[in-house]
């Protein structure tokens, strides 16, 4: 793969993960969950058969989080996957 495609394929791997986590942090204000009141969101990054998946919830220290989450994924050779 060239340097090119490489650094492409990187910059949409990280605006994908950053819009994620805005998806995440919008979704969390509409439930009245955000930083002032102690929420945050936990990053899980696993390793499958078909490439790599990053997995964004919600987390609170006292709280129970409800069943809310983003994920994003990549191939093998580092290309995004649709979810």
């Amino acid at each position: 793969m060239k340097d090119e495609e490489v650094q492409a394929l990187a910059a949409e791997v990280c605006a994908r993960l950053e819009a994620a986590k805005r998806k995440l942090w919008d979704d969390m204000k509409r439930l009245g969950m955000g930083p002032s009141n102690g929420w945050r969101i936990t990053e899980e990054l696993r390793h499958t058969v078909t490439g790599t998946q990053w997995t964004f919830r919600p987390v609170h220290l006292r709280e129970n989080a409800p069943e809310l989450e983003v994920s994003v994924a990549i191939d093998q050779a580092g290309r995004p996957l649709d979810l």
